[in-house]
């Protein structure tokens, strides 16, 4: 799919180069990727609720770590997967929340344009992704892109 102007604000960084993630992109005529993920379900879910109720603390931050080190995993095999056909494995990935894209409504625009609903992935009110070992990002496909701290 795709198309149409779609028009979102992001920071700048304050000093050093001054980035914004819309400088990794040509003023006209690119593309912009985007995907989210899930490594959630609701029997992982479900299994995660109950070791935190019966106080299996350690049990319970052993998968809480596993499933985000997991999610992260598969949000990078997709990135990498998207460059392939640009015949590349430069660009960078940037989620909603943090420093350099940190507007958390953006996770809703996504998950539209990604019809994450067929994954089971869905946005609370608050804008947080529903299973909660689930990632949306965009992605900038342009050499120059990487990750920036805003304050650096």
């Amino acid at each position: 799919g795709g198309g149409g102007a779609v028009v979102q604000a992001f920071p700048r960084q304050q000093i050093g180069e001054r980035l914004s993630l819309p400088d990794f992109f040509a003023p006209q005529g690119d593309v912009l990727g985007c995907f989210t993920v899930t490594v959630g379900n609701p029997a992982a879910s479900a299994e995660m609720a109950r070791l935190q109720e019966t106080g299996e603390y350690q049990a319970y931050f052993f998968w809480t770590g596993f499933a985000a080190e997991y999610a992260d995993a598969v949000a990078e095999w997709t990135h990498r997967k998207m460059l392939e056909p640009l015949g590349g494995k430069t660009g960078a990935r940037f989620g909603p929340g943090y420093p350099s894209c940190p507007d958390l409504s953006l996770s809703r625009k996504i998950c539209e344009w990604t019809d994450a609903r067929r994954i089971g992935v869905t946005v609370t009110a608050a804008d947080m992704l529903e299973p909660e070992m689930s990632t949306s990002a965009l992605l900038a496909h342009r050499p120059r892109a990487r990750i920036f701290n805003r304050l650096s």
